[in-house]
């Protein structure tokens, strides 16, 4: 995003989600609030509130916040992938639930016939995990390349193109019980 002021470009950085900034470490926000020359002392929620309040208000800016925190531009968003057994699925809800303070990361599954109205949420960056079954993800291969490497490009001409998991650029991609993997191929 570019700002147009007094005949020169300004640069719009964008501001994080609230959820990254109630996750930051008190150093961290203490440091937010000292380059937007803001009272930096205080317990971590009361300076989490601040700076919320400051983002309400106008009073703080993209720029104030690290660049570790800003919203990624273009395709690569801030999600990770687990992709994982069924069996497993459910361990990987509870222990988010249990372990991760209620609101920081957001956790969907994708699954069912109503998966792809996920995408879009996770390419704005609303979603922080999605979990999927190797079983899916196979069957979401199929789909779009075919069965066959060699099927893959007539595949493609044959039907229209409808958008897909592969189509996005997650952040982290990690394999539980990866050798799981041989066994969908």
């Amino acid at each position: 995003m570019k700002n147009i002021e007094q005949g020169e470009e300004k640069q719009i950085i964008p501001m994080p989600e609230d959820s990254l900034i109630r996750a930051a470490n008190l150093s961290v926000l203490k440091a937010i609030l000292k380059s937007a020359r803001l009272a930096a002392s205080g317990k971590k929620q009361d300076l989490v509130n601040r700076i919320l309040k400051a983002k309400m208000d106008d009073e703080i800016s993209g720029e104030h916040f690290p660049e570790s925190m800003r919203p990624i531009q273009g395709n690569l968003c801030r999600c990770t992938l687990i992709v994982c057994p069924v069996s497993v699925m459910s361990n990987w809800t509870e222990q988010i639930e249990n372990y991760v303070e209620e609101g920081v990361l957001s956790l969907r599954m994708f699954h069912g016939p109503n998966r792809y109205d996920l995408l879009p949420e996770i390419k704005c960056g609303k979603v922080d995990v999605l979990l999927v079954s190797y079983q899916t993800l196979a069957a979401e291969y199929s789909n779009l390349f075919g069965n066959d490497s060699e099927d893959a490009e007539e595949s493609l001409k044959k039907r229209p193109r409808r958008e897909s998991i592969f189509d996005i650029e997650f952040h982290r991609i990690v394999l539980d019980e990866a050798v799981s993997i041989f066994y969908i191929l």
